[in-house]
């Protein structure tokens, strides 16, 4: 698979969706989608990239951009048992997930405005598996 991750002047990156960074924290759902794309085109692993494909397509019901004023996301954070796969499933990407190559400072065909530092884009990462978690348990505690 190939390496999206760099390591330029000592820090290490992941590309980003920056095209469509507007939407990126307009919703739970936005954001999800966004980080589903970024480990998708990031992650280091075949099966955890079709994976995070599979769980992009069920938040939007296979629909791509451009999309249209109708769009919604499915309801499928309201789910228990979509939600409890999905975060067990969050729980195994950490770190170690991805893969970095080095470039050098002189490379001209590297535009960091596509890319994230690393360790900013896995707090956030890290904050979104625990807001899951948290809503998670109370799906499963709400009695119904």
């Amino acid at each position: 698979m190939f390496t999206r991750g760099i390591i330029y002047d000592g820090i290490k990156y992941i590309e980003y969706i920056n095209d469509i960074k507007d939407i990126r924290m307009k919703s739970l759902e936005d954001f999800i989608y966004c980080i589903l794309v970024e480990i998708e085109m990031n992650i280091n692993d075949e099966t955890c990239a079709q994976q995070a494909e599979n769980y992009m397509n069920k938040l939007t019901n296979f629909i791509k951009f451009p999309r249209n004023n109708d769009f919604s996301y499915a309801n499928i954070l309201n789910d228990k048992i979509f939600l409890s796969e999905f975060t067990e499933w969050l729980k195994y990407i950490d770190s170690s997930s991805f893969d970095f190559q080095s470039i050098a400072i002189y490379d001209t065909t590297v535009d960091l405005i596509d890319y994230i530092i690393f360790d900013k884009w896995m707090v956030d990462f890290e904050n979104l598996k625990k807001k899951l978690n948290k809503r998670l348990y109370k799906l499963e505690n709400l009695k119904i």
